[in-house]
């Protein structure tokens, strides 16, 4: 019985770490979500312009 209640101890604490740096974490996904968005325009713009020079 005794491993079972470090495993809820653990996950508890890791419930705890989560919800204290939520926000950090909501942020720091926007801004992923943000430089995934930016770089994948920007290779579209290049693709584009790799095929206005070709034809």
């Amino acid at each position: 019985m005794q491993p079972n209640n470090d495993i809820y101890a653990s996950v508890l604490l890791a419930l705890l770490l989560i919800a204290t740096n939520l926000k950090p974490i909501l942020m720091f996904r926007e801004w992923f979500n943000f430089k995934i968005n930016t770089t994948f325009k920007q290779y579209q713009n290049e693709r584009k312009k790799k095929n206005n020079i070709r034809s």
